[in-house]
């Protein structure tokens, strides 16, 4: 029989899995993070994913000539940047579950960066086109091109996602370090 000494007992102390005070193991990531909390923080991303797929099918914009919109004056979102932002709604989607869920710390960096990618679509390939009136404008004097609904959902959608991205990141504890193995510790 063999007697287990204090070095014995601390190592085993300092091997064995942490519980936390839901019952998980720390292991697994989120510590002091419980699931209403996880459940919490999908809310913003989640919310985010589905307003940049709802801005896909809503109106980018508008030519309104006097009081009325000419025929082909209307632009939808989708189709003037090919559909990616419904794309990206899906992976931020994707990506936020399984870094609010599972504690994926690469899933949550890659929310910050497909809601990145969203804001650049909606800044810098959409909101330039919304005040151009294109031949309308060259056949009427009168024409003038108005935002509409689309353009405010995707950067709303954006910026939830974003923000959402942003607290999984920070709410997430530290990685925990790598222990050493038994039998390399046993060995030694």
């Amino acid at each position: 029989m063999r007697v287990h000494g204090p070095p014995e007992q601390a190592h085993r102390r300092a091997t064995a899995p942490r519980r936390s005070t839901h019952g998980s193991n720390a292991a697994l990531g989120f510590c002091a993070v419980g699931a209403g909390l996880r459940i919490a923080l999908l809310v913003l991303p989640l919310a985010g994913a589905g307003l940049l797929i709802a801005a896909e099918f809503a109106t980018l914009y508008e030519v309104v000539v006097v009081t009325a919109v000419p025929q082909g004056g209307t632009f939808a979102a989708g189709p003037h940047h090919g559909y990616a932002l419904g794309v990206i709604g899906v992976g931020i989607a994707v990506m936020a579950v399984a870094a609010a869920l599972r504690g994926s710390r690469p899933a949550a960096v890659a929310v910050l960066v497909l809601a990145l990618a969203a804001l650049a679509i909606a800044l810098a390939v959409d909101l330039p086109d919304v005040r151009e009136t294109g031949l309308i404008g060259r056949t009427y004097d009168a024409a003038d091109a108005e935002p509409r609904a689309g353009l405010y959902l995707e950067i709303a959608g954006a910026c939830a996602a974003l923000v959402g991205g942003a607290l999984i990141l920070l709410a997430r504890p530290e990685p925990r370090r790598r222990t050493r193995s038994r039998r390399t510790a046993v060995a030694r």
